[in-house]
């Protein structure tokens, strides 16, 4: 047991819970059990077991929060743990710390502003980047990642010395894509600084708006680990729909388990989700660039 590690957690807390109350922010307690899962091709639920039958720990509160923003709560956040069934590495574990939050009026450029003030607030830490999605790939990979073929990405990785990558499709482009930005943009992400990664293209939109041809979101990286992940929010309810179902048949075409969709959220979507800007941000990789701790079981036993 870290004693150490668990009184920076208690500060950091104090800090963030103080950050939005001066804002009139609201605390919500979003449940982690809940009748359905996300749909997410590459994230999976942890299934639990009832008396009431099989449930889900929520990879986020994020569905319950928007309910909430549906119903008229204003701005709010959440603070807890979350769950998903992933290895776990020196940044991962099965049950981690995420810190959500949702703001009314604000726009993507607001949003990320006010992430910034946090960041500052706990690391200290005033320089700031703004980069594109595609231009973080052409200096870093020399690729023009928008329009390059699955063939093109995957000479560009082994190129840039990566590994050799056995039993996948040749032309599964959205791999090739993943391995250079994991293995070669991520890390030169965020040295010193903040940086925030924006203008993602259309396909990585997830339940962010799209808007020319670019999705509306952005990523927060710090020394190379991505910290946080914001959206300007989609509100159409046909179009969520229709990513839920395609998210379904992409998890049906790569053997993956369909589990059921959150209906209570979709039809809460009938009355209006209200214009707004929401983040996640990991709070134990926060804690971990705070105590310049190298593993997360460093700040969570």
């Amino acid at each position: 047991m870290n004693v150490k590690a668990l009184q920076e957690r208690a500060n950091l807390y104090r800090q963030i819970r103080s950050f939005f109350y001066q804002r009139d922010v609201m605390e919500i307690d979003a449940p982690a059990l809940s009748t359905s899962a996300i749909s997410d091709v590459h994230i999976e639920s942890v299934g639990a077991q009832t008396v009431m039958g099989e449930r889900y720990l929520h990879t986020s509160p994020e569905f319950y929060l928007k309910r909430c923003l549906v119903a008229g709560s204003g701005d709010i956040y959440s603070l807890g743990s979350v769950f998903r069934d992933e290895e776990e590495g020196h940044q991962h574990r099965i049950e981690f710390t995420m810190l959500e939050w949702y703001r009314l009026g604000l726009t993507l450029e607001g949003l990320m502003n006010e992430v910034a003030e946090l960041i500052e607030s706990v690391l200290a830490i005033r320089a700031t980047e703004f980069i594109s999605y595609s231009q973080a790939f052409e200096r870093w990979a020399g690729i023009d990642v928008v329009n390059a073929s699955a063939a093109e990405l995957k000479l560009a990785y082994y190129d840039l010395g990566g590994a050799e990558v056995m039993g996948v499709e040749e032309d599964d482009r959205a791999l090739w894509e993943q391995l250079i930005l994991t293995e070669h943009v991520e890390p030169r992400l965020g040295q010193d600084r903040m940086t925030f990664l924006t203008h993602f293209p259309a396909r990585q939109a997830a339940l962010a708006k799209v808007k020319n041809g670019w999705a509306q979101r952005f990523e927060l990286y710090i020394n190379g680990v991505e910290l946080a992940n914001g959206y300007d929010e989609l509100q159409d309810e046909n179009e969520h729909r229709r990513r839920f179902e395609l998210d379904q048949q992409e998890r049906a075409k790569l053997g993956r388990i369909q589990r059921p969709l959150d209906e209570a959220f979709l039809n809460s979507l009938e009355q209006g989700l209200p214009e707004c800007c929401g983040v996640a941000l990991g709070v134990d990789r926060l804690l971990m660039l705070k105590m310049k701790a190298q593993h997360i079981s460093e700040v969570r036993d």
